[in-house]
């Protein structure tokens, strides 16, 4: 897949944890993002294959059923959609490689890490 070759790799450390951001749980992209939708897949096996794509900057997952949603799109797109009627899709974006990332990083402020501010002033290197 000509994607992987722009995967950051980290030693020790997943595909999701490499590359992507925290997950935001019960939320989802609205499906007109949906570009390819793949089914019975892990977490990881859905990574890779949105990795695999330039144009996938999400994906949907959802645990229970292993539905993968690739999507063309990320919440600079658009809002996210919360789950509704049982389902469990979380959201996971590709890393922004210019992006810093928070030293010691507390899980209180990911949404504030996410706009490059951190609850301290140091700064890992660029990933």
């Amino acid at each position: 897949m000509a994607g992987q070759a722009t995967q950051l790799l980290q030693e020790g450390a997943s595909i999701l944890e490499t590359n992507f951001d925290d997950p935001i749980a019960n939320y989802h992209m609205p499906t007109s993002y949906n570009s390819r939708v793949i089914y019975d897949l892990t977490t990881e096996e859905c990574a890779t294959r949105c990795l695999g794509f330039n144009w996938c900057k999400s994906f949907d997952f959802s645990p229970s059923t292993g539905t993968c949603r690739l999507n063309d799109g990320n919440r600079g797109d658009a809002a996210l959609v919360a789950n509704a009627g049982g389902e469990d899709f979380s959201f996971y974006e590709k890393r922004n490689p210019y992006r810093p990332q928070c030293a010691n990083f507390h899980k209180g402020c990911a949404d504030w890490s996410r706009l490059g501010y951190c609850s301290e002033p140091r700064f890992t290197d660029w990933m």
